[in-house]
């Protein structure tokens, strides 16, 4: 027997009260199909929406983003004509990192409400996140047409320009974003992205600045603009400014401020990359000196190499059993120069690392086998990709090149080999997938490749020690072949690391180290050209060089 228009509504209001809002989303809809004038169906489905995106949100924030979404596509397929509840559905998938899912949504959204721009923008950023920047663009494009005072349009455009190396075209984007929604602080914050690209570093510190007043919880930000401090020649500010900006901490330990030690045990522990280890490293025998019984810990390839350091007493690896030993404070290794108050013309002289002698000895001998020749320089062409890490991914993808690139350093009868073949030999110091580019070296160039043997940074500052010259891209080996004390040329992209400062050619962090910085974004020829110069001239030197 059919039930009645108030039996179903009495049934719909129950499980609505009892949280069954998916069941009491059909039976009001259908009510409503059935009557359309009823206005108390309508009133309680409105009730239930707004019941919904409450549940919704806490679960989400309970840590349940299954639940969530589970919540709001069960009342989805209840409704299928609404299109705000299938964007908001769309919202909630894309957030829990399933792009493909999100673009159905949005799909459903647009098929019903085709003229909403904000319809064709969430497509364009599910589309976003498989990978499909080209169909991303041409949906922000679309919904421009739409709306075309959509700031959110803007700065995903700028943000795929950034991404396409096109960092002039990202900041018109990011410009007309943020002039359209003032109080975005993702929009200022983009948009000094894209102006440090260009080397505009001050416009890139305001542009910080604004996105931190709008948003101070916002740790890239923070760490940007420390960077950015740094870069400018502001180390005190910019040291103080990264340590805000959340320096990863020793837990348990109290942190050490710089007073004296007065023989406590204090652990200095690294927390960046294998450069920024070894470049304020240096800072180790001056705690030692504050009466400070110096622990390391630092990452495990370093740890032979700084093992033996003056003023350190034991070093051991970042996460290996059973750990260092008890200590009574600590600080991070990159807080150093912040603690000891560092300033450009402060900055500490380098202690010298020294090779392990008996592996530079054997490396020694094995150079020593090879072919004759004037120079021998080491070379390294890539850093390490880190897929894993999207930032550090895309940096990567500007800081390295092919080795094929560096072809004019060993080209027949270009003015770096000119003289004799074999003038120069080039040793790879490569590490990672791209040392298996060594095997195919360009044309002229006389390529050793020993990376194999390279088992740890001793190993390779072993072999090191036994070359005239390093020539690097921006890697970690750069900081070891200046903290030997051995000439090191960097071959830097045109928005370089911040350690490197701007308008530099020198680094006051490394005496023998020279930069090569590319003139415009990408622009390597005239870097390779610049040191294929430099590799002659020296060579000439050698050659004219009296014997004995």
């Amino acid at each position: 027997m059919a039930l009645s228009p108030s039996e179903l509504f009495g049934q719909a209001v129950g499980h609505h009260m009892a949280g069954r809002l998916a069941e009491a989303a059909r039976l009001y809809r259908a009510l409503l199909d059935a009557c359309p004038g009823l206005g108390p169906p309508a009133r309680n489905l409105d009730r239930l929406l707004h019941d919904l995106m409450v549940q919704a949100g806490e679960r989400w924030r309970a840590g349940d983003p299954a639940a969530a979404i589970a919540l709001l596509a069960g009342v989805a397929a209840a409704l299928p004509d609404r299109a705000a509840l299938w964007h908001e559905l769309g919202g909630l998938r894309l957030a829990a990192g399933d792009p493909a899912g999100a673009e159905c949504s949005f799909v459903r959204a647009g098929a019903l409400s085709p003229a909403d721009a904000i319809h064709v923008f969430a497509l364009g950023s599910a589309r976003l996140g498989r990978g499909d920047g080209d169909g991303a663009e041409i949906l922000f494009r679309r919904a421009h047409l739409l709306a075309p005072d959509l700031a959110e349009a803007f700065g995903n455009r700028g943000m795929l320009a950034q991404a396409a190396g096109r960092p002039a075209v990202a900041v018109t984007l990011q410009h007309r974003a943020a002039a359209l929604q003032p109080g975005g602080a993702g929009h200022h914050y983009n948009l000094a992205v894209a102006l440090a690209t260009l080397g505009r570093h001050g416009e890139a510190l305001s542009g910080y600045e604004r996105a931190l007043r709008l948003d101070p919880g916002d740790g890239r930000v923070r760490l940007n603009r420390a960077l950015t401090r740094l870069r400018l020649g502001d180390l005190p500010g910019g040291w103080t400014l990264w340590a805000q900006a959340g320096a990863e901490r020793f837990p348990g330990v109290p942190a050490w401020n710089g007073e004296p030690l007065e023989g406590r045990r204090i652990l200095l522990h690294a927390v960046e990359g294998n450069g920024d280890t070894l470049q304020c490293v240096r800072y180790a025998p001056l705690v030692a000196a504050r009466g400070g019984r110096v622990v390391l810990e630092v990452q495990r390839g370093l740890v032979a190499l700084l093992r033996g350091m003056d003023g350190v007493e034991a070093v051991v690896a970042q996460g290996a059993p059973p750990g260092p030993p008890p200590v009574d404070c600590h600080a991070a290794i990159m807080d150093l120069p912040r603690l000891f108050g560092t300033r450009l013309d402060s900055i500490p002289a380098i202690m010298r690392l020294a090779a392990d002698q008996a592996r530079a000895a054997a490396w020694r001998d094995w150079l020593g086998a090879l072919p004759a020749a004037c120079l021998t320089v080491g070379l390294v062409w890539a850093g390490d990709p880190r897929p894993h890490d999207p930032d550090a991914h895309a940096m990567d993808a500007v800081r390295s090149l092919p080795l094929a690139r560096l072809a004019p350093l060993g080209m027949p009868g270009s003015d770096a080999a000119s003289g004799a073949a074999g003038g120069i030999r080039f040793i790879s110091l490569q590490k990672g997938a791209a040392a298996a580019q060594a095997a195919d070296p360009p044309a002229g160039m006389v390529l050793h490749d020993p990376s194999m043997a390279l088992r740890d940074f001793a190993d390779t500052a072993a072999l090191i020690d036994g070359l005239d010259l390093v020539i690097t891209v921006d890697t970690a080996v750069a900081h070891l072949a200046g903290a030997l004390g051995k000439p090191v040329w960097v071959l830097s992209r045109f928005n370089g690391c911040w350690r490197w400062l701007d308008g530099r050619e020198d680094s006051p962090w490394y005496p023998s180290l020279r930069l090569f910085v590319q003139p415009a974004p990408g622009d390597w020829d005239s870097v390779v050209a610049r040191v294929a110069a430099g590799l002659a001239a020296t060579l000439a030197g050698r050659l004219r060089a009296p014997v004995g």
